[in-house]
């Protein structure tokens, strides 16, 4: 399963508490592209529609200036505290992302460079997020404490087969523990999101894996951290964080064994293994500490071609 996931900056303040009923999403989405026809011209086409439900408020230094983002009062019911509408000129790199609460006053709105490949336009949708979010919970064992312990986003796309409703939840670290989908034309539930081709590229994929170390490099037995990527990436970056109770510990070599071969590197906390042109396939991280002892330990990877997920991340979200 392929879908872009960038994580870049929305914010606003939602009309918590709205008595009157929110406006169509679709019409909104339509009022809010003269902005994008202005900002980019008469091709600008709406890609995507996202919603953010966060579990605790996101302060306003922390939204590029957007305002902040309230708690959302009930995770995964699809009603957002924001939405983000991006629109694209078919082909261009850089769109437009225009933040607005769920009345359909705007907040902000940012230019960005967006990837679009894989993804068409969006045409007409039956679905509300809503009802997409029922749909969800009705097919999804235990589904309100799922989402309770995750960031609840939910994205409206196109990868050439009809738009769908996505329904993705993270963790405090950004790895992805949830995700379903719904068909927005026919309510159908998808256990799987629909593949977005990337042109031959892989979208950015990453995460943290954890392992363990007993002894020291002349002698350990180790727990390796494992992961895996898909064939095609420019890049891989590795980060190694060694658990280390003492703080005795300064550098410690690190093994990286994946489909290419076996390499060791000697590195200190926070220093960053990059590995070009990357086989795609399985990797196992070993950690030799320098000083005897039990420790455990964290690999923080990212495999990307464009944009690194560490530069995705910066801050907020962008989703599709």
């Amino acid at each position: 399963m392929r879908i872009y996931l960038v994580v870049a900056s929305m914010a606003a303040l939602a009309l918590a508490g709205c008595a009157s009923e929110d406006p169509d999403l679709q019409s909104i989405s339509d009022d809010l592209r003269t902005q994008a026809v202005d900002a980019l011209g008469a091709d600008a086409a709406l890609y995507s529609i996202v919603g953010f439900e966060p579990r605790e408020k996101v302060d306003a230094d922390e939204t590029e200036g957007c305002g902040p983002i309230p708690a959302d009062r009930k995770p995964g019911d699809g009603v957002p505290s924001v939405w983000a509408h991006i629109y694209a000129v078919p082909g261009a790199t850089t769109g437009l992302v225009v933040i607005s609460d769920r009345s359909g006053d705007v907040r902000c709105q940012l230019e960005e460079e967006i990837p679009m490949e894989g993804l068409v336009p969006l045409t007409d949708w039956n679905v509300s997020s809503e009802e997409a979010a029922d749909i969800v919970a009705e097919n999804v064992d235990d589904y309100a404490a799922l989402v309770a312990d995750a960031e609840i986003i939910f994205t409206l796309a196109d990868a050439g087969e009809g738009p769908f409703w996505g329904f993705i939840g993270f963790s405090e670290d950004l790895a992805v523990t949830l995700m379903w989908g719904v068909d927005a034309r026919t309510g159908a539930f998808l256990s799987e999101l629909p593949e977005v081709s990337t042109g031959g590229v892989p979208a950015a994929e990453g995460g943290i894996v954890e392992g363990a170390t007993t002894g020291s490099r002349l002698l350990a037995f180790i727990t390796p951290a494992t992961f895996s990527i898909a064939e095609g990436h420019a890049k891989l970056d590795l980060v190694v964080d060694l658990e280390d109770p003492t703080a005795m510990v300064l550098s410690y070599q690190v093994r990286v064994t994946g489909p290419g071969g076996e390499e060791n590197y000697e590195v200190g906390p926070g220093d960053t293994i990059s590995l070009d042109m990357p086989a795609g396939g399985d990797y196992e991280i070993r950690v030799f500490p320098a000083t005897a002892g039990d420790y455990t330990f964290s690999v923080e990877y990212c495999a990307y071609t464009d944009a690194a997920c560490g530069e995705a991340a910066e801050p907020g979200m962008r989703f599709f």
